[in-house]
């Protein structure tokens, strides 16, 4: 399956990105796994990470520069043999020059029913993985001397805006923001004479809010509908109503990669 075998509603990105190597968790299915076969198909050699083999390598099928990774993204140790096996991948480099940092999960329970366990596992995999990867795409990154690196948090829009029943993931994502803009800093300082100013061109996102293209709203992480099912039932129960926006495009995954968006996506944070 090449460019040509992409899902209906998928739109190639315009650019070619030949040579280049792109990371990218949780690329077993959904944003992930839709960014991955759009890099493919632009020419990238894409590394996808997740738990799940058999999810990994259905994605894979059908391209060779695809290259599943069971991975654990909140073990160290994991994410540094990620790396490791990126860099032994065949490309113009060794290094990854774009990292996304997209594994993510999602539940839904008031604060006072959100047991420790729960908090763990949502801090663990949604902030404490993207920090592991974000900082190992860093260090490899620096110590390559890479002049156009691309680090990138797939956030959420409760990144900004936070909603009842979501606590531990509102919190989780809050984090990743707050992550990305530290970061993004330290970064920006890199061309501006400090001792590492040679390295003038990495760069730090982060991809969560919606985004406008051509006049409506695009929603790049779909991972709050569990709390939007959650939420049907009240609006039926208090009379009210509305549109569940989170489900309003259904290619949203896809329309990531219309060029419309890449053109919109600022160089820093």
């Amino acid at each position: 399956m090449g460019a040509e075998g992409l899902v209906e509603g998928m739109t190639v990105t315009g650019y070619d990105f030949t040579g280049r190597k792109v990371v990218i968790t949780g690329g077993g299915s959904g944003t992930g796994a839709c960014m991955a076969r759009h890099f493919a198909a632009s020419g990238a050699h894409v590394i996808i990470a997740g738990r799940r083999k058999s999810a990994l390598e259905a994605v894979a099928e059908g391209f060779d520069t695809i290259y599943p990774f069971v991975c654990d993204v909140t073990i160290e140790k994991a994410i540094s043999d990620l790396f490791d096996f990126v860099e032994a991948k065949e490309a113009t480099q060794s290094v990854a020059d774009i990292v996304i940092a997209n594994a993510g999960i999602a539940a839904s329970a008031p604060l006072d029913k959100t047991d420790r366990s729960l908090w763990d596992q949502i801090i663990a995999v949604n902030l404490t993985g993207p920090f592991l990867t974000l900082r190992e795409g860093l260090a490899r990154m620096k110590a390559a001397h890479c002049r156009q690196g691309r680090l990138i948090a797939i956030a959420s829009m409760t990144a900004k805006r936070a909603y009842p029943y979501i606590s531990a993931y509102a919190a989780s994502k809050h984090g990743v923001l707050g992550l990305v803009k530290s970061v993004a800093l330290e970064v920006a300082a890199l061309g501006t004479g400090g001792f590492e100013s040679e390295q003038k061109n990495i760069t730090v996102n982060d991809i969560g809010y919606w985004i406008g293209v051509k006049g409506h709203h695009v929603f790049v992480n779909s991972e709050l509908g569990l709390y939007m099912d959650h939420m049907k039932g009240k609006r039926k129960k208090h009379g009210t109503s509305g549109r569940n926006d989170l489900r309003a495009n259904p290619n949203a995954p896809a329309d990531i990669f219309s060029v419309d968006y890449w053109k919109k996506v600022p160089p820093s944070v």
